[in-house]
């Protein structure tokens, strides 16, 4: 079975990683910008979709958290914009994600520089691979 693959940039999701090991202390906590403006540890939920919310992941459940990689499985729910992206309606997918490339952010932050989603069966119309 294929899996397509959607990566995300950075800059529009804001995701944040604390480094793995620190000196003298404990490590900084470890965030993504869940809903487009509060940085928030291990997640359930996050919006992709920071315009109109039409793509937000759902049920995530964090398989790793805090290292250079962070994996998850989730439910993407994307609007389905048919007639309309106002009348449309929401879709579920089910999705394993994966965040990397720590970089650091602002005072005790570091950020994922990439987001992947692979959709794990059915996949919205449209969709397929997007690298940056």
């Amino acid at each position: 079975m294929t899996h397509a693959r959607t990566v995300l940039p950075a800059a529009a999701l804001a995701l944040a990683l604390a480094p793995s090991a620190f000196a003298g202390g404990p490590p900084p906590p470890t965030v993504i910008r869940a809903d487009c403006v509060h940085e928030v540890s291990a997640p359930t939920r996050i919006v992709l979709a920071c315009g109109d919310a039409n793509a937000v992941l759902t049920g995530i459940t964090w398989s790793k958290w805090g290292g250079a990689l962070a994996t998850a499985t989730a439910t993407l729910n994307a609007n389905t914009c048919d007639p309309s992206c106002a009348g449309g309606t929401f879709k579920a997918y089910p999705v394993t994600v994966r965040a990397d490339r720590r970089r650091r952010c602002s005072g005790a932050t570091f950020g994922y520089a990439r987001l992947r989603i692979a959709y794990t069966g059915d996949r919205p119309a449209g969709a397929g691979p997007v690298t940056r």
